[in-house]
């Protein structure tokens, strides 16, 4: 069975999927296909991969915790019943949610582990009068070092937005619309593998 994953590796992986209304309900669908195949190329356990599960539109939600430990079919069934929220696009939120409710020591982030973060989305940042700018609203990620990664479907994304929350321009990874996200579940997945195995920034490979 083992061999069948494309990723072994110890990490703590967020994945914040977009519920925004710029998209439509089967949309979402597709986009809870593709998270759930994701998930399913690692291999989920606590001594190994642990993820954990937002969605964000006008507002944030944490649906899964890294400490509830799911198995790959809990994992699946909580993604499956996600409601789809509609909404704005409010990146701000959920980075404010994942840096202070998800990759924590009470929430069952490990010590020592990479983390990485997923950010799906197919729209771009609402300009409400509150809105946090994106440098400084995914600050506290880079500070713990969250590896970053964004999924951009579609062609209402703007890039130079993506860009203030990755690293490298490589770990934005475009996507043509709806229907090619679920065909590249394992090209993003071993992505992510290549994220956990390089070593995090500041510090050199030996």
């Amino acid at each position: 069975h083992l061999s069948e994953l494309l990723c072994v590796e110890k990490a703590d992986v967020a994945f914040l999927m977009d519920a925004s209304e710029s998209m439509t309900e089967d949309d979402f669908e597709k986009q809870k296909s593709f998270v759930t195949k994701v998930a399913e190329s690692f291999h989920m356990a606590p001594k190994t991969t642990q993820f954990a599960l937002v969605t964000y539109s006008s507002s944030a939600k944490l649906h899964i915790r890294f400490r509830d430990h799911l198995n790959q079919d809990t994992f699946n069934k909580v993604v499956k019943q996600l409601p789809f929220a509609a909404g704005g696009t409010r990146f701000d939120k959920a980075l404010k949610l994942a840096a202070e409710d998800v990759f924590t020591t009470e929430s069952g982030a490990r010590a020592g582990v990479p983390k990485v973060m997923i950010i799906l989305t197919d729209g771009r940042q609402s300009q409400d009068y509150d809105a946090i700018p994106l440098q400084e609203a995914v600050l506290p990620l880079h500070q713990m070092s969250v590896q970053i990664h964004a999924v951009a479907i579609g062609s209402q994304v703007n890039r130079a937005e993506l860009r203030k929350l990755v690293r490298n321009e490589e770990d934005i990874f475009s996507i043509k619309d709806f229907d090619t996200l679920v065909n590249k579940s394992r090209q993003l997945a071993s992505k992510t593998c290549n994220i956990i195995t390089r070593p995090p920034p500041g510090k050199k490979a030996n």
